[in-house]
């Protein structure tokens, strides 16, 4: 079967982002402290909302999971239970593992649409994030990413502030999507573009800590 120039294309984009180093995912400052890694299947089934006693909306601020996430710490980590039983210990441990779990999933903007998109039955199929963009967002991304691997480190600062604007504008729409006129569709599309940008973010970060 012939593939199309589009097809191509968008495979060599997949490609690319997916050689991206996990680790390299960096949070924005803009909306966000911690960098998070992908929760695992057992964890994500958890309502990481409820762990952390916050609404379950998308409109959440970092500086209200924080204060949450350390009143939690602040009662439940392990060196403050070190007289207890091996058995009680053991439920600590578990209790400040989800705790630290639930803060990074709800930190990271992705992460906290795609938990919340699970929760409401309607997760994302990941083999299907370049149908949700659409060819168009494919194009301006791959475009996007032949400027950053084109652009010296030192140069790079006006393409960061450009992604930002775009992830914010995303953020934005995602608020209302989620917490205004509950439109999963919507959210799920947006969600699968936050998802590139950050790629291309994390590839921005990489090259400026590399040339450091």
């Amino acid at each position: 079967m012939m593939m199309t120039s589009t097809t191509r294309a968008s495979l060599r984009l997949v490609n690319s982002l997916s050689a991206l180093s996990t680790n390299a995912l960096r949070s924005t400052a803009a909306f966000s402290t911690a960098a998070a890694p992908e929760p695992d299947t057992e964890t994500d089934l958890m309502d990481s909302f409820q762990t952390l006693g916050v609404p379950r909306r998308f409109g959440l601020k970092h500086s209200e999971l924080k204060l949450k996430y350390h009143k939690l710490m602040n009662e439940f980590h392990p060196d403050k239970h070190q007289d207890k039983s091996l058995e009680k210990r053991d439920w600590i441990d578990e209790k400040a593992a989800s705790i630290t779990h639930a803060f990074q999933t709800l930190s990271h903007p992705s992460l906290r649409a795609k938990h919340l998109l699970t929760l409401q039955g309607n997760p994302i199929d990941e083999t299907s994030k370049t149908d949700l963009v659409g060819t168009e967002f494919l194009m301006d991304i791959m475009e996007l990413q032949d400027s950053v691997e084109a652009t010296p480190p030192k140069n790079m600062e006006p393409l960061w502030k450009e992604t930002q604007i775009h992830i914010g504008t995303l953020l934005d729409e995602l608020t209302e999507a989620f917490d205004e006129t509950a439109d999963e569709t919507k959210a799920k599309h947006i969600v699968a573009k936050l998802q590139y940008l950050y790629r291309i973010e994390s590839l921005m970060h990489a090259k400026m800590d590399a040339a450091e």
